[in-house]
């Protein structure tokens, strides 16, 4: 980077982790809203053949995937459990065209990453008008800033993150 002409980014708060006199630019990756829009909660999960009177909440990464934190969010997610019933959905592997489909047949998104800088599965979530409940990372908070039902935690314990999710 510090021999680079220019240089992109995909949020504003990526520009302090270079070092350079280049010019940075910040370039958000685009979501394609004809696929990622809001589908009946019912016909998403008829068509996923899932029941329809369950409270569920996606995870959306590899659960084997250290810094996706899945031991976190099912930590919340059992927590959670104590007070309202609500299933945990992991979509890894799942193919792009029915994130969708996931996404609106849940109830909401637990995002429990260490390490992004502007996640496409936050603002996919978004576009889907699921509720996201999420640790402060990268960009999210400008994310979530103002939208009903959508929680940014203030640290990533998960009893923060749980009490977040009440509102599900």
């Amino acid at each position: 980077v510090r021999r680079a002409d220019a240089v992109v980014v995909v949020s504003e708060h990526m520009k302090a982790y270079f070092q350079t006199d280049a010019p940075i630019s910040v370039l958000p990756s685009g979501l394609d809203f004809q696929l990622f829009r809001r589908v009946p909660r019912d016909e998403a999960r008829r068509h996923l053949g899932w029941p329809l009177d369950k409270r569920l909440v996606l995870f959306a990464g590899n659960p084997l995937q250290p810094r996706k934190r899945y031991n976190l969010a099912k930590a919340a997610m059992d927590l959670l459990g104590q007070r309202m019933p609500a299933d945990l959905v992991v979509a890894w592997g799942v193919p792009h065209t029915e994130m969708p489909f996931y996404m609106n047949a849940c109830d909401a998104f637990v995002f429990t990453s260490m390490q992004e800088g502007s996640p496409n599965v936050v603002k996919e979530a978004l576009a889907c008008d699921l509720p996201v409940v999420s640790v402060p990372i990268g960009d999210v908070a400008e994310r979530l800033q103002g939208i009903d039902g959508c929680a940014l935690c203030r640290d990533d314990r998960p009893e923060t993150i749980a009490a977040a999710g009440i509102s599900w």
